[in-house]
């Protein structure tokens, strides 16, 4: 348990921070961040379907990742997912910019299942 507490913190005191063109950007749920001209903020996980690491699974599952992109005064609103399959995109464009969702951490678990609060989206944010 404690060593879970101090990942997130470590985790937390590292993400909101802005980041350089193409450099991966780490951001926990409900913070925000700014990758190249625009402002990121990690909303929801509105589905996690995903294998749990404890688990033998012959399908990999989904997490589908809400974020809140602004710019210059505007927003919108995106879903990234951890797949590329029909339907599921793990890219989405925004204000000229190309916005990738490259993983989701941790990997869910059976018990106790995880928290969004948990939760670290590793982006990646391209002109």
């Amino acid at each position: 348990m404690i060593s879970r507490l101090l990942v997130l913190v470590l985790v937390a005191s590292t993400c909101g921070s802005p980041t350089a063109p193409n450099e991966p950007l780490r951001l926990a749920f409900g913070r925000s961040a700014t990758g190249g001209d625009v402002r990121l903020t990690f909303v929801d996980v509105t589905e996690d379907s995903r294998c749990p690491a404890d688990v033998t699974c012959v399908w990999e599952g989904n997490a589908a990742v809400l974020f809140r992109v602004t710019s210059g005064g505007s927003t919108i609103d995106v879903v990234l997912n951890t797949t590329d399959r029909p339907g599921h995109a793990r890219t989405a464009s925004a204000f000229g910019h190309t916005i990738e969702l490259t993983e989701l951490q941790p990997a869910p678990r059976t018990d106790p299942p995880l928290r969004k609060e948990e939760y670290v989206a590793l982006l990646r944010v391209t002109p």
